[in-house]
């Protein structure tokens, strides 16, 4: 049966998208992350397991099934993979197959190992004399997570890190510590690929020397860790990763990125970081993140290049106050912020964003010692800035306003050197659609900076400069445009979020969205195709599953088929990013199938790594009787 998910909710203030599955997806993939899916099969899939020919048969006819769409055929996995076990207490020279007859070091579980094999480590602190090198398709998994299972690179004595993963493996549950090296990136752990995942673990002081990157990790992508007290030139957390939901803390970088460089980081919290240009994060991409008490001691005291959207940086901070050297930014510098909040940041300029685009944020007690309490050069669109503090500039400092609120800065002028156009301010100049009267918030003494009733700020935008080509909604979730005139400031007046739209994947099999049955010498072709509708440009997972028999695939970023265990954390999304149109799309044609069920899945939801079926998800299924 397939299953249609076209039903939006509302949460908490702002609009959020929540798809109600009309079935069950594999049983909830019994509950969470942890438990095998493959225990599916039985209720699916009977007419297949029951299949009378050998086993090498059919994994011979199963290998037809799925076919990269480059056409590259990948051989099947074993249908019942294996489990090795680690122990303090093991032996290297026993045979790893029970805990009686446990390995004693991880390396020597991940060598016994094959491909979707799972190595099980047992409590205990496992110190190294050279890093565990784990092979691709292999899960390396702590019984009782990273308070108890540590690995220690022993670096004050050994120059290695602790971990280098090979594409499409899993770390899960481990503390990683005390990896050192001084010739390469990746001070903890070394991911080839982004296709490589860690998850649940503490990466902690860990560090690499000279012109290397990401003290605590390079690569990969990181679910629910920790990232504390790394050191590295560029990257002090991390560098080159995806990270969903993690938390970087006092890391610090002697270049930038104190937390994260090159990174992208979704739904994550960067506090107490510290880098020369960026103190939480360098060059980098940050959904729904948290910035707080971060500092850099040139330039970019949250962030320093890069694009935040949806946003909260407070108390980060430029520690130099030389104006010969100091290029400010205490929230922000030289970056993109999309509906960001901007609060109590500081620096010699720009006290909350310097240099830059600004669109939908809104910036409140920030202060610089010299221009630009709120914000130093750079282009705001539909922002709100109050309660600033500055010596020139106390609001803006030689920046471009349109659909602007700088009102309630302490000191004058507000504006200094600005080029305002549709802007409320009380020393904006005359003409281009600019006002001077008070903007009349709804509560500005309890921060409620939205408009109230007969605010001369209401309709008296002006749409041409309305930031909807990157986001259709304001800083409070609502459609940014109401009533067809755009409001200034960072909150439309009397509007509601966006209208619901019929959108969602859709996924076929020879053309038709209903489950079919064909002939084993008949041909399949499998489609995928998606209509973001007004949702284009949202960031978020997109999955495409196949379960054949016993035995799970997911297609891959570089777009193959890959088998996985039937643990959903070691399933990767085929793309992470802006959601687009995407016509019908072949994923899969083949002719001479075996006898047995197929189904594929087309699945989008939030962008963090994880399959989310307890959370807002879109979903698509098709079934493939083949007799």
């Amino acid at each position: 049966m397939k299953r249609h998910w076209r039903e939006r909710a509302q949460s908490g203030a702002a609009s959020r998208l929540v798809f109600h599955r009309w079935g069950l997806l594999v049983p909830r993939l019994r509950h969470e992350l942890g438990v095998r899916a493959p225990l599916f099969c039985r209720e699916i899939s009977a007419g297949y397991l029951g299949h009378s020919k050998k086993q090498s048969e059919r994994k011979e006819e199963m290998k037809k099934i799925f076919i990269a769409l480059v056409g590259m055929a990948i051989a099947m996995p074993s249908v019942f993979a294996a489990t090795w076990y680690v122990s303090p207490n093991g032996n290297d020279g026993n045979s790893g197959a029970t805990w009686a007859l446990a390995k004693k070091t991880i390396q020597a579980g991940v060598d016994t190992a094959a491909s979707n094999d799972t190595v099980l480590v047992t409590n205990g602190e496992y110190v190294l004399s050279g890093q565990i090198i784990v092979s691709s398709t292999i899960a390396v998994r702590s019984v009782n997570g990273p308070i108890e299972t540590i690995v220690n690179g022993n670096g004050q004595n050994t120059s290695n890190r602790c971990f280098y993963l090979e594409p499409n493996c899993t770390l899960d549950g481990f503390t990683v510590t005390n990896g050192s090296l001084a010739t390469a990136h990746g001070g903890g752990v070394y991911c080839v690929s982004t296709e490589t995942v860690i998850t649940n673990c503490v990466i902690t002081g860990n560090e690499v020397s000279g012109s290397w990157f990401g003290g605590g990790v390079s690569g990969g992508t990181l679910n629910n860790c920790t990232l504390a007290d790394n050191l590295a030139d560029n990257g002090g957390g991390t560098f080159g990763s995806t990270l969903n939901n993690c938390m970087l803390t006092g890391n610090s970088a002697s270049g930038g990125g104190g937390g994260a460089s090159g990174s992208t980081l979704n739904n994550c919290t960067l506090t107490d970081n510290s880098g020369n240009l960026g103190g939480a994060s360098y060059n980098s991409t940050l959904n729904n993140c948290t910035l707080t008490d971060n500092s850099a001691h040139y330039g970019g005291g949250g962030a320093y290049y890069g694009t935040l959207n949806n946003c909260t940086l407070t108390g980060n901070s430029v520690i130099s106050r030389d104006p010969s050297i100091s290029n400010g930014g205490g929230g922000a510098s030289g970056s993109t912020l999309n509906n960001c909040t901007l609060t109590d940041n500081s620096a010699y300029n720009g006290g909350g964003a310097y240099y830059g685009t600004l669109n939908n944020c809104l910036l409140i007690d920030n202060s610089a010692d010299s221009s630009g309490g709120g914000a130093c050069y750079g282009t705001l669109n539909n922002c709100t800035l109050s309660r600033n503090t500055a010596a020139d500039g106390s609001g803006v400092f030689n920046g471009g306003l349109k659909n602007c609120i700088v009102y309630y800065n302490y000191g004058m002028p507000q504006c200094d050197m600005c080029f305002p156009s549709y802007t409320c301010a009380p020393d904006a100049p005359a003409g281009n659609g600019n006002i001077t009267n008070e903007p009349m918030f709804m509560d500005k003494n309890n921060g409620d900076y939205r408009l109230s009733v007969g605010s001369p700020c209401i309709d008296t935008g002006n749409n041409q400069y309305a930031p909807t080509n990157v986001t259709p909604v304001d800083l409070y979730g609502n459609s940014r445009i109401f009533n067809g005139t755009v409001d200034m400031g960072a909150y439309e007046y009397g509007s509601e979020p966006p209208t619901p739209a019929v959108v969602g994947p859709v996924i076929m099999a020879n053309g038709s969205t209903n489950n079919i049955t064909i002939n084993s010498t008949d041909n399949l072709s499998v489609t995928v195709q998606f209509n973001p509708g007004e949702y284009a440009g949202t960031n978020d997972d997109w999955w495409v599953v196949a379960l054949a028999g016993s035995s799970w695939y997911y297609l891959n970023s570089a777009i193959q088929w890959t088998p996985f265990d039937g643990y959903l954390s070691n399933c990767h999304p085929v793309h992470q990013g802006a959601l687009f149109d995407l016509p019908a799309t072949e994923a899969l044609n083949i002719t001479g199938l075996s006898t047995g069920l197929y189904t594929f899945w087309f699945a989008v939801d939030s962008m963090d790594g994880i399959v989310n079926l307890d959370g807002p998800i879109w979903l698509d299924s098709v079934n493939v009787l083949v007799q």
